[in-house]
């Protein structure tokens, strides 16, 4: 899936970036006024774009190549470059295309037609005026100084949208619970009997409430389980009732059992009706029968109607119950799902994905080819260079009695997965220069920091800008935090008669996107001329 989106973008933003706008600030001028021809260019970072430093174009003459300036929009790039060009013949001229490198790739410009008048000269009929100025404009350069997500940022932002599904979790759980306490709760006849039963146990010295509470009891039992109207009947209708449900239903109860029921009700009778005091041990006699008797009564009977209804109640709740848990899972998920989503929306895709993989593999090559590089000039003779940072001068640098002067600019070390360093060297006099001295002395340098199994290959290179020197590319091993890192550097070499330009750049040999990491320092490479050279 990663891929596939990828893909998109890089198809979308393929498309955008090779849309190239035109534009004169002039369609008329007069013989040597100046026309500022202005291209705009939307790219992204990762883009190698290279716009030609041109002396002339067609018959028109370059006055000024204008550095490239960029105007941050979302995620593209837009590209600025100017030519203030000029002519000083009358007529009307063409200014053709201009050739752009874009990637692989090249780019015509759309041509431009400005007529170019004579400049009178006769005051009388009108003053003479300084040739105007081009108009300057100001871009808007400001860059996205959004500091980059770190891993602890998106572990602290998804924690607290976790925070949603307890929430949503917590809410239905107590809808549900609410809604319970309203339900009608179904409890069996025998355990109702035994729950109710068992509080009679504080009426004991109470034996007209004890036996009022407890026939009560048995008869509601019995019109539930042998559905007779045992409530609405006396002690007669009620005995003879029950012995003619047992007899019907073929119950197999023991005689011994009604005859003890019998007996619990006579005693009943006797101590609500006739007032009789029975002795503590009758009562508590009574109570073992009752209980021995309804649980007797309990293993025999069949399934009465309440208890099927009862059971399928039962199990009609656990239905429900189970069905209400897997709700609140669902509503879990998807409320993370949910919320996952909406911090991806809100975090970005490509900051999680940096992130992650920052916290995983280190700051490596795709992690700073996504983000805003920096141009600089360094150094006597000077050299532009684009990097990820700013390099910073190293303040210990020595100068030999054959040097003029010397200049040394690092940001990090093999310690870190990136390493990039610029040292410029200007000769008081002509040297000569040999490939052989310059790869002993950089093999010099790196085995004074410790490097293992060092192997260097030669080769000649050359950027689009037209720089040509020798590329030194070395591999070996590096002891980092007590474990061995493969490295590879890539040495650019550039030297004439009177001065030396090294640019080294150090990756870790496992990163995946070195390859364009260092070929975009390469091609960013420029030499800059002093005004005696010039």
């Amino acid at each position: 899936m990663k891929r596939y989106i990828v893909l998109l973008l890089f198809g979308f933003y393929s498309s955008v970036a090779q849309t190239v706008t035109t534009s004169v600030d002039k369609k008329t001028i007069k013989i040597g006024d100046q026309v500022t021809l202005t291209l705009h260019l939307n790219a992204k970072k990762t883009d190698q774009v290279v716009f030609p430093e041109l002396d002339s174009i067609g018959k028109w003459e370059v006055v000024t190549n204008h550095p490239v300036k960029t105007i941050r929009q979302k995620n593209i790039d837009q590209l600025v470059k100017k030519y203030t060009i000029t002519q000083f013949n009358s007529g009307t001229y063409t200014i053709p295309s201009v050739e752009i490198a874009y990637n692989k790739q090249k780019i015509n410009t759309q041509k431009q037609t400005i007529e170019v008048k004579d400049v009178e000269v006769d005051t009388l009929k009108q003053p003479l005026y300084d040739i105007k100025q081009d108009e300057s404009i100001n871009f808007n350069t400001t860059l996205n100084e959004a500091q980059p997500l770190v891993f602890w940022q998106v572990i602290l932002v998804f924690l607290f949208l976790g925070i949603v599904p307890v929430i949503v979790y917590w809410l239905m759980k107590r809808i549900h619970a609410k809604y319970d306490l309203k339900r009608e709760k179904y409890t069996p006849p025998f355990t109702l009997f035994s729950t109710q039963f068992s509080s009679l146990e504080s009426l004991k010295t109470q034996p007209k409430l004890f036996y009022s509470k407890a026939t009560e009891l048995i008869k509601s039992y019995f019109e539930v389980t042998i559905e007779i109207p045992a409530l609405e009947s006396t002690t007669d209708e009620f005995l003879i009732r029950v012995n003619q449900k047992t007899k019907e239903q073929k119950l197999e109860i023991s005689q011994t059992t009604l005859q003890s029921l019998e007996q619990v009700f006579r005693h009943a009778d006797l101590v609500k009706f006739a007032k009789s005091k029975l002795n503590e041990t009758i009562l508590l006699q009574d109570q073992k029968t009752i209980f021995t008797c309804i649980q007797e009564f309990h293993d025999k009977l069949p399934q009465s109607n309440e208890e099927i209804r009862v059971a399928r109640a039962l199990e009609a709740e656990q239905k429900r119950q189970f069905k209400n848990k897997n709700y609140r899972q669902f509503a879990v998920v998807l409320s993370f799902l949910l919320t996952a989503i909406a911090g991806t929306v809100y975090l970005g895709y490509q900051n999680i994905y940096d992130a992650l993989l920052q916290y995983q593999n280190g700051k490596d090559s795709h992690y700073y080819l996504a983000k805003d590089w920096v141009t600089s000039e360094y150094g006597y003779p000077a050299i532009q260079i684009t990097t990820p940072k700013a390099l910073e001068r190293n303040a210990s640098d020595s100068i030999a009695p054959s040097i003029k002067s010397t200049a040394t600019f690092k940001w990090n070390s093999l310690k870190d997965n990136i390493a990039i360093s610029v040292e410029t060297k200007a000769f008081k006099d002509t040297t000569k220069f040999e490939l052989v001295g310059i790869i002993d002395y950089e093999q010099a340098l790196l085995l004074q920091q410790g490097v293992k199994k060092l192997k260097v290959d030669a080769k000649k290179f050359k950027n689009q800008n037209g720089v040509e020197g020798d590329e030194l590319v070395s591999n070996f091993e590096f002891l980092t935090n007590g474990e061995i890192e493969k490295i590879t550097g890539i040495i650019l070499v550039l030297h004439d008669e009177t001065s030396l330009k090294t640019v080294r750049i150090f990756c870790r040999t496992t990163d995946k996107e070195k390859t364009n990491f260092i070929e975009k320092i390469k091609n960013s490479i420029q030499l800059i001329l002093d005004e005696d050279e010039e």
